[in-house]
């Protein structure tokens, strides 16, 4: 049986896989558009969730009233 495929590679495989795999193959100004995007999409937003999580009072400190 063949694989399902779209034009340009394989649906089945994962978006982080088709990213790493063109980031792999590309020379270096798209690979640093590419941690670009990365970096404004992913790690940015991950950072400004872990502050807000980290400024609000646990349950504990709730409990005890701090």
């Amino acid at each position: 049986m063949a694989t399902p495929q779209l034009k340009g590679g394989n649906d089945l495989q994962a978006p982080e896989e088709k990213t790493a795999l063109t980031h792999q193959h590309s020379d270096e100004e798209r690979q640093q558009e590419v941690t670009a995007d990365l970096d404004a999409t992913v790690w940015k937003p991950r950072a400004t969730a872990a502050r807000e999580v980290a400024e609000k009072p646990s349950g504990t400190d709730l409990a005890r009233d701090e």
